[in-house]
């Protein structure tokens, strides 16, 4: 399918963030699964000089999971639409744009949340102290719109790319 064809591009890219003076860094595997939950564990607790316990472990997971499964479902839906060679530019528009998000979630979400949540501080965001569960639930949020926005471009592109090329003179 050319979504996977397309999704190539974006893997195995170790990724990085500096937030407070420390440089995180991250690999990301491919589109679909984004990062290998054991290894970003393994890196943040490395970075963060942090064990994490079972339960901090599982809420970690829980988070990826649920930006994992937000991005199946905006996937499949991709899918749906049937797209011709002239087309591939403005799926290759959406799959990037969406690639930033995933890094937006991951670097500005969940590590840091999880730098937030070692030190037992609050998060600044927009002028608003946010307890940092709240503060990653936001950021989901945000991440979510932001993706739906794109889609909703993509969508309305890709039928304003039919309309013209089925336009006759």
């Amino acid at each position: 399918m050319i979504v996977e064809q397309i999704s190539k591009r974006f893997k195995k890219k170790i990724l990085q963030i500096n937030l407070e003076d420390i440089n995180f860094k991250w690999e990301f595997e491919d589109f679909f699964q984004i990062l290998n939950i054991n290894n970003f564990i393994t890196m943040m607790q490395h970075q963060l000089k942090i064990s994490y316990n079972f339960t901090q472990e599982q809420d970690i997971r829980e988070k990826i999971i649920k930006i994992r499964e937000f991005l199946t479902q905006m996937v499949d839906e991709i899918k749906d639409y049937k797209i011709n060679l002239n087309q591939i530019t403005i799926l290759d528009n959406l799959m990037h744009m969406i690639y930033m998000e995933i890094k937006e979630i991951i670097n500005e979400g969940l590590i840091k949340y999880l730098f937030f949540e070692k030190i037992h501080f609050t998060v600044e965001y927009n002028q608003v102290i946010y307890d940092t569960d709240d503060y990653f639930k936001l950021k989901l949020m945000e991440f979510k719109e932001n993706v739906n926005n794109h889609f909703e471009i993509f969508i309305k592109s890709f039928k304003n790319k039919q309309i013209n090329d089925n336009f006759v003179f």
